[in-house]
């Protein structure tokens, strides 16, 4: 299944017993079929949640399915330092130092990052926003976020070579990736999306 489709894996989050699982629209899961408010103790975007949009409705989807006091689990490209076709590495010759480039942060993008299919028309496209879109739609649907962690590019490979000190030092200090927990911390009304 394609984003922003996502099937709901739990059998108690269907409405009738013994259902495999549900599949819908993830920024409408109010609307599918079967499935309940409140019906998920946790959901996890595992580098998902930038193949997705629109960003408000997804969010405000997962504030309606995840029971009060569940949790919300996003591992993500960091969006401040990882942005498609946007960021990348340099090499400072004068300083011999490795840097991270961006040439483009607080303007939310569409950007098609690779093919659906050998052969097949068409690209999954990533979806960038900065960062207070993630954090200010979190807390506007009810999440208090606990624990937030930044992982480093490549933590475990030592690099060997002529700039491999200045490679090593840029891939344990800039953080490629990121993880949000966050748990909700009351219910809100079930609110009709806009389609």
């Amino acid at each position: 299944m394609q984003p922003p489709y996502a099937l709901a894996g739990s059998v108690s989050g269907c409405a009738s017993p013994g259902t495999p699982g549900c599949a819908g629209l993830l920024s409408k899961l109010p609307e599918v079929d079967g499935l309940r408010e409140a019906y998920a103790d946790a959901i996890v975007f595992l580098l998902s949640i930038q193949d997705m949009e629109p960003i408000a409705d997804i969010l405000a989807s997962a504030a309606w399915a995840v029971k009060p006091s569940g949790r919300l689990v996003i591992l993500m490209h960091h969006p401040c330092f990882r942005i498609p076709r946007q960021s990348g590495w340099g090499w400072d010759d004068e300083r011999k130092l490795q840097y991270r480039r961006i040439d483009s942060y607080l303007t939310p993008m569409t950007v098609p990052v690779r093919p659906i299919a050998h052969g097949q028309p068409g690209s999954i496209q990533a979806h960038h926003q900065p960062l207070h879109v993630y954090i200010n739609g979190l807390i506007e649907n009810g999440f208090v976020i606990d624990r937030m962690v930044e992982v480093p590019a490549y933590p475990a490979i030592v690099r060997r070579g002529k700039r491999s000190q200045a490679e090593n030092r840029a891939n344990s200090e800039i953080p490629l990736y990121m993880a949000i927990r966050a748990v909700a911390s009351r219910r809100r009304p079930c609110v009709r999306l806009e389609t």
